[in-house]
């Protein structure tokens, strides 16, 4: 475990291309609400105290694909919504892990998720307001509505299997694997090699 906090990390730069950030482990209670990071295409804050997010925190990172904070104390998952209308800054997140928090709402959860169409790999096992009945349904309209899903919190799914059958074993076993990352709207290689260009991460 870090010291790290909302008030000890600042990132700033209007051309920060800083495109992977893993602050986990530390001891941060929120986000700020703005990081300055456009570019930024990976952020793991799983393993933190954080209770809430506000939902304009992914103004500044709208090209985000891969969010993972599990383990923290989070029980509103409407941080995740987008906060004017036409205003989808999650619409196109790929990797979202969100298990082990305090989220008891699946309706909200759905609310959130139904947004996320471009949405691959996702956990939300052991949040402990969730009853096992409520998280096996939660699972057959996920598998539903989300057809881009290849696997939910260590699983192969298989949308085209009849919905009566059951699609998640009761053993759940968790992989991390390498994370590829195919975008060549925000390759580092396009628009004049913009990893060349300064940025500024510093640790008050």
């Amino acid at each position: 475990v870090n010291d790290l906090t909302e008030k000890t990390i600042n990132i700033d730069g209007e051309n920060c291309y800083l495109r992977s950030l893993n602050i986990s482990c530390n001891r941060f209670t929120t986000l700020p609400d703005a990081f300055l990071m456009k570019n930024l295409l990976f952020l793991d804050v799983s393993n933190n105290p954080i209770e809430h997010i506000q939902t304009k925190f992914f103004h500044s990172i709208p090209v985000l694909r891969f969010f993972h904070c599990e383990n923290c104390l989070l029980s509103d998952p409407s941080f995740l919504l987008p906060p004017e209308p036409g205003k989808h800054t999650t619409a196109f997140m790929e990797n979202l892990q969100i298990a082990n928090n305090q989220f008891s709402d699946t309706s909200s959860i759905k609310e959130v998720l139904g947004g996320m169409r471009k949405l691959k790999t996702l956990t939300v096992y052991d949040n402990k307001g969730i009853e096992v009945n409520e998280l096996e349904q939660l699972y057959h309209w996920i598998s539903k509505t989300l057809t881009c899903l290849i696997e939910i919190d260590g699983e192969k799914v298989n949308t085209k299997l009849d919905t009566g059958k059951n699609l998640f074993s009761d053993t759940i076993e968790r992989t991390i694997g390498n994370i590829n990352v195919q975008d060549t709207s925000s390759c580092s290689c396009v628009h004049g090699n913009p990893c060349a260009v300064k940025y500024n991460v510093s640790f008050l």
